[in-house]
């Protein structure tokens, strides 16, 4: 019994605390900026019509909707926007989390990354019930690359060991998080009948929900329907179960892009499929590092 508590001690330490030179690091910040660029960019068409003061969205019904759907938590959604609701406010905060993406992008500090977080954070609390499961995500990656340049480095562009820690941590951070959204995914979709039956994808294009997939294509092919609609569902099972283990990790990783494809083409989710890219990346990074 304490051999086998020693041995979860043990690898608990090794993953969290054995710090790795994570050298490709920039790559995942400068992906996380582009694709909150792309994000802010994708609210700009119809802002009006949403969110100004007479918008389908105005802040005033937001406020309602928030505090019917739960009064304690009304406070917690904070959001600049809540003191700026007319026309003018909705497109400055567009443009301000666009400039605040560009200098994190160009100037990777933790002042620079926290002033996009927050830009973040506070939209995501304007647009209330309009949040998908992308904006959730981002905003915690964004935290872990936060995390990642929380001590800045010295001149001479050499990571101290606290800075290597950070970094360290964020890796770490991201690869856990998003094994958990795709584990999350797939037992979400087998309790759905429509995918355990395989008529998901027919569903989703039968909706309009997918521009990749026309309806008048998906029910004259019951049979392709239902191999997306289960294989999906396959990939992700094996794609986290391979991702564990570093002999299997590559092929894992193959299948997690696979997957990554299939939630930006098959459901049309583009942002939510490129911040899983993202994510795999990291834990691609990690289990190179690890191996060597």
């Amino acid at each position: 019994m304490n051999e086998a508590l020693s041995g979860i001690v043990e690898g608990w330490n090794h993953f969290w605390f054995r710090v790795l030179v994570h050298r490709q690091y920039r790559l995942i910040h400068n992906l996380l900026c582009l694709v909150t660029i792309l994000w802010w960019f994708s609210f700009w068409i119809g802002i009006d019509d949403w969110f100004s003061l007479n918008g389908w969205f105005n802040a005033d019904l937001a406020t309602n909707l928030i505090y019917f759907k739960n009064p304690a938590d009304a406070t917690l959604r904070w959001s600049f926007l809540w003191w700026f609701p007319s026309r003018f406010g909705v497109h400055a905060a567009i443009i301000v989390g666009i400039l605040s993406s560009l200098l994190a992008l160009m100037y990777a500090r933790w002042w620079t990354l926290l002033i996009q977080w927050l830009a973040v954070v506070s939209w995501s609390h304007r647009i209330g019930w309009l949040n998908s499961t992308f904006e959730p995500a981002l905003a915690s990656f964004l935290l872990y690359d936060l995390l990642a340049h929380a001590i800045p480095t010295p001149q001479a562009k050499m990571d101290t060991p606290d800075a290597l820690l950070c970094k360290h941590l964020a890796i770490r951070l991201l690869q856990v998080h998003t094994w958990g959204l795709l584990v999350a995914g797939v037992l979400h979709q087998i309790a759905g009948i429509v995918w355990v039956n395989g008529e998901a994808v027919w569903w989703i294009s039968a909706a309009g929900r997918s521009n990749c997939l026309p309806a008048g294509w998906m029910i004259t092919s019951p049979l392709l329907a239902n191999a997306l609609s289960h294989g999906f569902i396959g990939v992700q099972f094996v794609a986290v179960a391979l991702v564990l283990y570093p002999s299997t990790s590559r092929l894992g990783l193959g299948l997690g892009y696979l997957a990554a494809l299939g939630y930006a083409f098959l459901a049309d989710y583009v942002l939510y499929g490129f911040l899983l890219c993202i994510g795999l990346l990291a834990i691609g990074v990690g289990t190179k590092q690890s191996a060597n």
